[in-house]
């Protein structure tokens, strides 16, 4: 067998070798994955983007038996103004009537208004 200068054999040289490539190889496969795990987080904060902002909408009112509160507005979210569209309210502690409703990025200006639905009709506030 064949020493090297150095004091090392040759299949100590080509198991050097292969070791190199081996730590290139780790090494770039863990860039792909870092690169990866990049693009995804990018994507998801997109598509986080694109979904829209949630907007909690409460009111306190004190209602009589029977009444319901909604709430409709100028864009389809809200119903386009069309109360058989409106957004139904909850009702929790203290007499406050929640709804949240996400809107679109893309959104324009809104207006909107609470209405009381009862039995007999509907009272705009």
């Amino acid at each position: 067998m064949v020493v090297p200068a150095s004091g090392s054999t040759c299949a100590d040289e080509r198991n050097c070798g292969y070791r190199e490539k081996y730590r290139a190889m780790l090494h770039s496969r863990q860039v792909r994955m870092y690169e990866a795990a990049w693009d995804e987080s990018i994507r998801r904060e997109l598509a986080a983007a694109d979904a829209g902002t949630v907007v909690e909408f409460s009111v306190q009112y004190r209602t009589e038996f029977g009444q319901e509160l909604g709430l409709v507005g100028s864009c389809s979210c809200l119903g386009c103004w069309d109360l058989s569209n409106k957004v139904p309210m909850c009702w929790t502690d203290g007499g406050v009537w929640i709804a949240k409703v996400r809107f679109s990025a893309q959104e324009e200006p809104v207006e909107y208004k609470y209405i009381v639905s009862k039995s007999d009709g509907v009272l705009w506030e």
